[in-house]
């Protein structure tokens, strides 16, 4: 499935991991990134990142937070870059 903050918070990511969450259904996700929106973020929601770890890329916390839920398994990236 299609899985990053934007997503959940934009999108209906939320209730479909639920769903797959609550079968127990092991969850391979795509676009953590959401096709690198995530890592250019205005300058305001950069900083608040770059305050808490300023050495973590903005893909970086992308990354983590997909890979923080529960079902998943599998990060597919996607990424052509590190950055």
């Amino acid at each position: 499935m299609q899985l990053n903050y934007y997503d959940w918070y934009c999108e209906n990511a939320e209730e479909i991991y639920q769903i797959l969450e609550e079968a127990k259904i092991p969850v391979m996700i795509m676009e953590p990134v959401h096709g690198g929106l995530l890592a250019n973020l205005t300058e305001e929601s950069a900083e608040v990142l770059k305050k808490l770890d300023p050495a973590r890329s903005l893909a970086s916390w992308a990354m983590r937070w997909g890979m923080s839920r529960k079902q998943v398994q599998v990060v597919l990236s996607g990424m052509s870059d590190m950055g």
